[in-house]
């Protein structure tokens, strides 16, 4: 029953992309508000999927321009991954909204604090493992060299 729910919100979200954008407000939700109120376990398959299609999972515009292979790749992770039915509804209420956020061009301070989120995310998900893999800013503090102690 799970997996029928998910994949009609999840093949749902291409068709809903178009019906949100003139709804959506750049306002209160804005782009780092919609990426916070992401489910951590679908933030986690987000990371997975995006790989599988070759993004990174904060390069919004190429997320958003692969929908469809995005979504036919997060379908079974999510599945998976420990997703409650209302996570599952509420990434799939909030997917289409972030693409017509980047579809309608956000400042680089929205894009740069989506960005942090979804490392931070990512971060708290895998203890850090993954987060190296998807943003510069996780991994800054990661490449510092970590046998100077001669201090």
């Amino acid at each position: 029953m799970q997996f029928i729910i998910t994949l009609g919100l999840l093949s749902g979200l291409a068709a809903a992309q178009s019906a949100t954008t003139t709804a959506s407000s750049s306002g209160s939700t804005g782009l780092p508000g919609l990426i916070s109120q992401l489910p951590t376990c679908a933030v986690t398959c987000l990371n997975t999927a995006a790989r599988n299609i070759g993004c990174s999972a904060t390069d919004f515009t190429c997320l958003c321009d692969s929908q469809e292979r995005l979504i036919s790749s997060l379908t079974p992770c999510v599945l998976t991954a420990g997703c409650s039915a209302d996570d599952i509804a509420n990434a799939a209420r909030i997917a289409p909204q972030i693409c017509s956020e980047v579809d309608n061009n956000p400042a680089a301070s929205d894009i740069a604090s989506a960005s942090n989120l979804v490392t931070g995310a990512l971060g708290t998900a895998t203890g850090g493992r993954d987060a190296a893999a998807t943003g510069k800013a996780a991994t800054t503090p990661l490449e510092a060299p970590t046998s100077t102690d001669n201090q």
